[in-house]
């Protein structure tokens, strides 16, 4: 078959075997010069010598997907040898850490409570389920704001704790967790609102450490929460974990992928911990939001009042038109209308739902 590529030149990783060396071979045999990388040299000259085609079409060159200085050195060979790359197909890969995720560690994770609770969506959840009877640990990085965030609550001491942790470090959530045991005894509700929108602007524009970063807090900073309180939640017999996710997950924008990354992973991640842990009674489940009233939003329509040059209320209002048109409600929507779903499936009302994304969205996701 004729496809086109006939003198392209394409970047193939993983390619030693498998998917990535029969891709080689199709393209070669479509007239393209190819690049093959892998890790190990040797089985690289092997897979190299059985496509057997001239050495100015193909070169296999070993790198570390890791390692960025080592793929900027195979940048610069495959310039040097074949000169631009019209085609990239990145096969590179590997299962990772197996397990239950209770099994796995977090070095397992990084090769492979209501949290975020001083404003937001977390602080509204935290009110319902006060006015619904549960006690409840607020935990948060600022620690004056959580201060004031449980003021605010005004509620008994015996009820309600405020405790200041750090997502990114699982010493600091050890603590946490001892802590809350201490007020309260052992969890049987996790809801994890923590999050960052992290680095922004197009893909090129976002080096890795801005990547790193934003799946630190937005993808292990839940993966670290839930490995230290998942016994507590498995012991009783009665559990619910529910995750803060996005419509980003679903549907990414070109101008924040980290963050759709990371979302897109907290999703798989509840649809994962729902299939292990429901004979248990522990139901997992994940809640999508868009475009909701809180500081984190707040933020941005600051920012792009002043670069547009308009007013707050006017930056809304564009922002809606131009980059959210399936918001048919034409609004933001408020912190208490999400936190009435999480607290439904907090609750026993929601016995039968597990692994489930509930949308709170006003349409902004434009699929079903």
């Amino acid at each position: 078959m004729d496809l086109g590529l006939n003198g392209r030149t394409a970047l193939i990783t993983g390619a030693d075997s498998g998917i990535g060396w029969h891709t080689a071979k199709l393209l070669l045999a479509e007239g393209a010069k190819v690049a093959i990388t892998d890790l190990d040299s040797d089985e690289l000259t092997q897979a190299a010598q059985a496509l057997d085609v001239a050495d100015d079409r193909l070169v296999a060159l070993p790198a570390d997907v890791t390692d960025a200085d080592s793929l900027a050195k195979l940048h610069q060979q495959v310039k040097d040898a074949l000169g631009p790359i019209d085609i990239l197909v990145q096969s590179a890969g590997v299962t990772g850490a197996q397990g239950k995720f209770h099994e796995i560690d977090e070095e397992g994770w990084r090769s492979t409570l209501d949290t975020g609770a001083d404003s937001g969506i977390g602080w509204h959840t935290a009110k319902l389920l006060l006015a619904e009877g549960a006690k409840v640990a607020i935990t948060d990085l600022d620690s004056d704001e959580l201060t004031q965030a449980a003021q605010a609550l005004d509620v008994a001491d015996d009820r309600l704790v405020a405790l200041p942790a750090d997502v990114t470090d699982a010493d600091s959530l050890a603590k946490l967790h001892q802590q809350v045991k201490d007020a309260l005894g052992p969890i049987d509700i996790l809801v994890q609102s923590a999050g960052v929108t992290g680095a922004q602007g197009k893909f090129h524009e976002i080096d890795e450490e801005g990547w790193r970063s934003t799946l630190d807090i937005d993808l292990m900073g839940p993966v670290r929460v839930l490995r230290e309180f998942l016994d507590d939640l498995r012991t009783g017999g009665w559990g619910r974990v529910v995750l803060l996710a996005s419509e980003d997950g679903v549907q990414p924008y070109d101008d924040e992928i980290p963050y759709c990354a990371a979302k897109a992973g907290v999703l798989a991640l509840a649809k994962g911990l729902s299939r292990t842990y429901a004979r248990e009674g522990l139901l997992v489940n994940a809640v999508s939001p868009a475009f909701i009233h809180t500081p984190m939003t707040d933020a941005m329509m600051n920012k792009r009042s002043k670069e547009l040059g308009v007013s707050f209320d006017e930056a809304i209002e564009s922002f809606l038109d131009q980059e959210r048109p399936y918001m048919e409600l034409k609004r933001r929507g408020e912190p208490e209308e999400v936190a009435a779903v999480i607290a439904f499936l907090c609750s026993d009302k929601a016995s039968f739902v597990n692994g489930s994304n509930y949308r709170v969205d006003s349409g902004s996701v434009a699929t079903f």
